[in-house]
């Protein structure tokens, strides 16, 4: 019941209340006042149909020693919302309305004792917006209190373990609920992993956690809770038994808790041009700095290829390599177990095996090949397994506008890292003479000149001229002068960046 009441009537309640909000400040800027009274109606409606189910709430709840003072505690704020409501009702002249017709229900109405005729001062537009302001206070104290109370019988539910639908419900109704309000619920939803019968369910618990680890601080306690415990035990665990859903949704979780926005170790700008070598500085703690991953590593990257590899969906490609992807930047130890796990290979099969891939999973597994190529010991293993192959075809994918925005700036970040793997790859002669044959210089030579292959994108461009510039080391001139690229390679980066830069600068 206080779910159906949060989810339709507080909604209903914010939306007018937006409005009356926005209405005050422009309407009283342009002194149409009229306009914002016609709004005030409609919304006092509501809130007074709020105030009623409000009471409802509270008086249907069970009223235990404890339970009494908290529905105490909802009647004093559903008395100061009706307060403040009379407050905004008497400063607030409804154009010769009577106060009856603001709802269909005279039932509903905040006090019968007010007299139905206008009032008949002007409007004090301050005092109404401080009201108003008020009013809006008053609310979120109340939806607060009712969300804490939905947050307690959610967490009995999980806590019970005595019926599997209730705690499929609490959990998927966590997720509604944001991280914030929810984040009471995540210790309880990390121990009903050890209820034995809510194992159908496990999926649905792996869901709601990766909803609510949003925040360094909440992952920190998910830390603590040994939250990591059971990520690995869905997911490394022969005896867990789980299935492949329960496996996405682990990988999924595993990728939220070590998303790089958090603290990266460098931006892409950074990743992209460090170093005359273009090698990846990894992060010198050697462990995301909330997470401490070294006793998982390796068997999270054995389970993340493993899964890469068995997966028929494109959603679990996308959440196990979007985990490890994250992993090679979050830990220095990544790469040398993604050679040793051959993940590299599982990957370009992967590519190999779809004819359409989603240009979000083609940016993950760009990200990883991009940071196995910065470190020289792998460079190899990239090579061998046809990575090469599945880079430059990388290169081909062009932004349309018909794309989603997302997509677009997706396919940026795949071309510019694509590009950025070739230019670290063809230090050795060997892969850069590879990349010539596959026609490399002839799709980077395009990239730069022609800006709508890359959406203007000036991330794009710098790779693509560092690898031109890398192949024509490794191979020499002759190569790309045979390709029409020499004029790219001859003057100086900073001359052919602004020549072909989208965004041209004065360095005056």
């Amino acid at each position: 019941m206080l779910k159906a009441f949060k989810q339709n009537k507080t909604k209903k309640f914010y939306l007018h209340f937006l409005n009356l909000s926005l209405s005050h400040f422009r309407f009283i800027e342009l002194y149409e006042e009229s306009k914002l009274a016609s709004l005030i109606p409609l919304f006092l409606a509501h809130v007074i149909q709020f105030i009623r189910e409000a009471e409802l709430a509270v008086l249907s709840d069970p009223c235990g020693e404890m339970e009494s003072k908290r529905t105490e505690g909802s009647e004093e704020l559903i008395q100061s919302l009706r307060q403040t409501c009379t407050q905004l009702v008497q400063i607030v002249t409804f154009s010769a309305r009577p106060l009856y017709m603001m709802t269909s229900e005279p039932s509903l109405m905040l006090d019968a004792g007010i007299e139905s005729v206008p009032l008949p001062l002007p409007v004090n537009w301050s005092l109404a917006r401080q009201i108003t302001a008020k009013l809006g206070q008053v609310f979120v104290s109340i939806v607060d209190t009712f969300v804490g109370r939905e947050i307690e019988v959610l967490t009995a539910a999980l806590k019970s373990g005595k019926c599997v639908s209730a705690a499929k419900l609490a959990a998927n109704s966590l997720m509604s609920l944001g991280s914030d309000a929810a984040r009471p619920a995540l210790r309880p939803l990390i121990e009903a992993f050890q209820v034995v019968h809510l194992r159908p369910v496990r999926a649905d618990l792996l869901r709601a956690l990766a909803a609510l680890c949003s925040s360094a601080d909440i992952i920190q306690e998910f830390e603590t809770c040994a939250g990591l415990t059971v990520v690995f035990d869905i997911l490394c665990n022969p005896r867990s038994q789980a299935d492949c859903e329960e496996k996405s949704e682990a990988a999924g979780l595993l990728a939220q808790i070590t998303s790089p926005w958090l603290d990266p170790p460098m931006d892409d700008a950074q990743a992209g041009m460090c170093g005359t070598n273009g090698d990846l500085q990894p992060n010198p703690n050697g462990a995301w700095p909330t997470l401490h991953l070294t006793p998982y590593i390796s068997s999270f990257i054995a389970a993340l290829t493993e899964l890469s590899s068995q997966t028929e969906t494109e959603e679990t490609l996308l959440l196990s390599t979007a985990a490890l992807a994250n992993l090679t930047f979050s830990h220095s130890e990544a790469v040398q177990l993604m050679t040793k796990y051959r993940t590299a290979q599982v990957l370009v099969q992967a590519t190999s095996f779809r004819k359409e891939l989603s240009v979000f999973i083609q940016d993950q597994i760009a990200t990883i090949l991009a940071n196995m190529a910065a470190v020289y010991s792998a460079r190899a293993e990239l090579v061998s397994h046809g990575a090469l192959v599945t880079l430059v075809s990388f290169l081909q994918l062009r932004p349309s506008p018909m794309q989603r925005p997302a997509e677009v700036t997706a396919s940026e970040r795949v071309l510019k890292k694509s590009a950025i793997a070739l230019s670290r790859v063809c230090g050795e002669e060997n892969a850069a003479r590879q990349i010539v044959d596959l026609e490399g210089i002839e799709r980077l030579a395009q990239l730069v000149r022609d800006p709508r292959e890359r959406n203007y994108s000036d991330g794009v461009l710098v790779a693509c001229l560092a690898a031109l510039h890398k192949i024509a080391t490794a191979c020499g001139t002759e190569e790309v002068d045979r390709r029409g690229a020499s004029d790219l390679i001859e003057n100086r980066l900073l001359d052919v960046f602004l020549e072909y830069s989208s965004r041209p600068e004065s360095y005056v």
